[in-house]
């Protein structure tokens, strides 16, 4: 191989900028910018930036001045085999294995070069005693802990941390901030995609919230260190973050606000504003409130001044239930609501409301979703309707279930409207009512009746899917008594353990295993007990092999298998998961009944009971995360969504169900642009262009062990570089969808615990 390193006195190339960070800071380059910013720069000027930035003096210098341990941070085979060769351009060869940054430091402190950087920073040791501390660091042994911060929100860190010898221990860990002991945790949350990569504990994730000292509170740049209570040793490389907590939050919202009147200006002011709120989404990161501080300052997320309304106002009636919060402005943008959207007849806004411990609690919605209106009985509040749509339906605004319902049944989804702002307060003498269970039920069931839809609410598990004093339902939906065929379709490769479990649980929980197929497409199994177990299943009635031995595209793996079955419905299933409720079979074929439905997802859960998948939320970060991840399923979420159907934006392709004309109608799953990620959420995206709705049913349970079977994208070069591409190609298509999530509130952040943080409104989000 050739290796395309300059000589040391040329200007650095890309491939000196990944030498000089994985030699100081033990990690490749983060993004463009790290590379941007050394370009056209003698490789001697990169080094002494990097040796004299906050990362290399908070992660190297001041743990040796200190007498700690430096972060056991190990590089990969890939890394070592580049070391050496970056070695031998800029210093000398290398005889040996470079396996951690610590061993790459100790080589790089034997050369006058090296050292005249560290020099460079002034600190109260000279380059002989950081050379001898170094060489120190190899000979101390210090315990093999690796983990990384992964998130930081306003006041908590997340991320995993484990000790390599001992994988089945979960540590306890003290954090710092600017060396200030600020708590500790222990990091036994479950987290399957870290016990995969690197076949460790499932149990080695935390989440921490971090109390800031009083003394520290106006200075503006801080970080975080992570280490093990036992050792002391760093646990996660430290990070910094900006101080920019609830006090900043007014200042921030008048920054926006002033972003939003600037626009105004000139073209040049307008483009130079549009460069500022695009680098935002980093800064409300930061700036994000919890969920739970929401009363500290409910001022910011009060609605701005209603457009005013040219002509008559359509008239409006108000429910009964609450109250107007600022009932002037409130008025008028529910008078303005009514006269853009005249095809609408009833406005929902957000609200607030007292939670069980007295403090002020917001209820933010999204888009209108009529699976929340049937099984949720809070859902119908905060509204005002028009007075000729009441008359005309005979309806009772103090019935607010049944005036929904119907007015869904005349007008469809299109009678609603949402507005983004909290324009309701909950009485204070109802803010914990009682709902009237019946009338809930009565208002469902007297719904379906009309409608001749056959369907049934049920409430024998009402408390499965209930929250304090909520009343809630399942709906079972009437299925095609024709009983159309279904396909499930699994991909596999070896891992026979898993296919096996998988398809004995399947078969074992059918309702209806006359009127289902199985397809199992093996994608290039080498081992013979597979291949046995593969070739005595040709003689069991319903299932069906098929083989395709060629490199794993998931897209094109259930485009062949959709092309050899015979079934209406089809449903595409992780080869890692296991049914865990008897005849779930019935409840997706109610939902695939209905027109209105392009794709059904299920609940998913992790080995541990938790939830790990509950709907996919879209966001500019990493583009799909999953609702309720990490929560237990008993926990419901935000507003008990984990237990409740719901419209989402998609699901994920471990369990996604459709019809085959639905299949067909999109043309199946992008082989070409999205082979191994990415194509599920492609899919369902497709669809809602179409019209159909994306929905996760919770009544459908199955455990996934995530990517047990294929393994995750970071494991090497080549599935990361794929990785990146399907991540550039899923932007670049949808970049207006993931921009702003239809079905997840824009008062929240999406990146992140999904319906955790609070992220500082901008009005371009909230006017439309």
């Amino acid at each position: 191989m050739v290796w395309p390193f300059k000589k040391s006195k040329a200007l650095c190339t890309r491939d000196d900028i990944r030498f000089l960070h994985l030699l100081c800071l033990g990690r490749e380059p983060n993004h463009e910018s790290e590379y941007l910013r050394f370009e056209d720069v003698h490789f001697f000027v990169a080094l002494k930036s990097l040796v004299s930035g906050r990362d290399f003096i908070r992660g190297v210098l001041e743990p040796l001045m200190l007498g700690k341990s430096l972060a056991y941070l190990p590089y990969t085979d890939d890394q070592q085999h580049y070391l050496k060769h970056a070695f031998k351009t800029h210093f000398a060869d290398v005889d040996f294995q470079i396996e951690t940054r610590t061993k790459a430091l100790q080589h790089a402190a034997m050369w006058p070069r090296f050292l005249r950087a560290i020099d460079t920073c002034k600190f109260p040791f000279t380059v002989t005693e950081f050379a001898k501390k170094i060489t120190l660091e190899l000979q101390k042994s210090p315990p093999r802990i690796s983990g990384k911060i992964e998130e930081l929100q306003s006041n908590y860190c997340s991320g995993y941390a484990f000790h390599i010898d001992r994988p089945n221990e979960s540590l306890q860990l003290d954090f710092y901030i600017n060396g200030t002991f600020v708590g500790t945790t222990v990091a036994d949350a479950a987290r399957g995609d870290v016990a995969e990569e690197f076949n460790v504990s499932g149990y080695c994730g935390f989440r921490h919230t971090l109390h800031l000292p009083p003394h520290l509170a106006s200075i503006d740049q801080l970080t975080v260190s992570v280490f093990d209570h036992a050792s002391n040793s760093p646990a996660c490389p430290p990070r910094d973050f900006p101080n920019v907590g609830v006090p900043y939050l007014p200042h921030l919202v008048k920054l926006t606000k002033a972003l939003e009147m600037a626009k105004a200006g000139t073209p040049a002011l307008s483009a130079a504003v549009d460069d500022i709120c695009n680098n935002l989404p980093a800064i409300q990161q930061y700036s994000a409130i919890p969920l739970e501080s929401y009363s500290i300052y409910p001022e910011v997320f009060a609605p701005p001044p209603a457009p005013s309304v040219e002509g008559q106002p359509r008239p409006l009636q108000f429910s009964e239930c609450q109250h107007l919060q600022g009932a002037n402005n409130a008025q008028k943008w529910l008078q303005y609501a009514a006269t853009q959207n005249p095809n609408a007849v009833l406005f929902f806004t957000d609200f607030e409301k007292l939670g069980e411990n007295g403090q002020l609690l917001p209820v933010f919605k999204s888009g209108f979703d009529y699976d929340e209106l049937l099984t949720r009985s809070d859902y119908a509040s905060a509204f005002a309707v028009c007075p000729d749509a009441l008359a005309q339906l005979g309806a009772d605004i103090t019935k607010p279930h049944d005036l929904w319902l119907r007015i869904y049944e005349k007008y469809g989804d299109a009678g609603f409207h949402h507005i983004p702002h909290i324009l309701f307060r909950v009485k204070p003498e109802v803010q914990q009512p009682v709902v009237d269970e019946k009338s809930f039920i009565l208002a469902v069931q007297q719904h379906f009746d009309r409608c001749t839809i056959g369907a049934a609410i049920n409430t024998k598990n009402k408390n499965q899917y209930s929250a304090g004093t909520l009343a809630s339902a399942e709906i079972t939906w009437p299925i095609d008594k024709t009983l159309p065929k279904l396909s499930i379709i699994i991909p596999m490769r070896d891992a026979l353990s898993l296919t096996r479990n998988c398809l004995e649980s399947v078969q074992a929980t059918l309702k209806y295993p006359n009127a289902t197929e199985i397809i199992l497409v093996d994608n290039g199994s080498i081992e013979t007990e597979t291949k046995t177990w593969l070739q005595s299943l040709q003689k069991r009635p319903g299932i069906k092999v098929i083989d395709h031995d060629a490199p794993f595209n998931w897209a094109e793996i259930n485009n062949l298998a959709v092309e050899q079955a015979n079934a209406e419905y089809l449903l595409f299933l992780n080869n890692d998961t296991v049914a865990l409720d008897k005849h779930w079979d019935h409840i997706l074929r109610g939902y695939l009944h209905r027109k209105d439905i392009g794709a059904i997802g299920a609940r998913l859960l992790f080995e541990d009971g938790t939830v790990q998948h509950a709907g996919v939320i879209l966001n500019e970060v990493s583009l799909a995360t999953h609702e309720g991840h990490g929560q237990s399923p008993d926990q419901g979420g935000y507003n008990n969504r984990t237990r409740l159907p719901h419209q989402c934006a998609a699901v994920t392709g471990a369990f996604l169900a459709c019809t085959r004309d639905t299949f067909d109608k999109i043309e199946g799953f992008d082989a070409l642009n999205f082979a191994v990620a990415f194509n599920d959420i492609d899919f369902c995206l497709k669809l809602l262009l179409e019209g159909l709705k994306i929905l996760y049913v919770p009544a459908i349970t199955f455990s996934h062990l995530e990517s047990k079977s294929r393994g995750y994208d970071a494991l090497n070069s080549e599935k990361e570089l794929r990785a990146k591409a399907e991540h550039k190609r899923m932007k670049d298509k949808w970049s207006k969808i993931i921009g702003k999530d239809p079905f997840y509130p824009a008062h929240f952040l999406a990146q992140g615990f999904a319906f955790s943080y609070l992220a500082v409104p901008k009005k371009s989000d909230l006017t439309s």
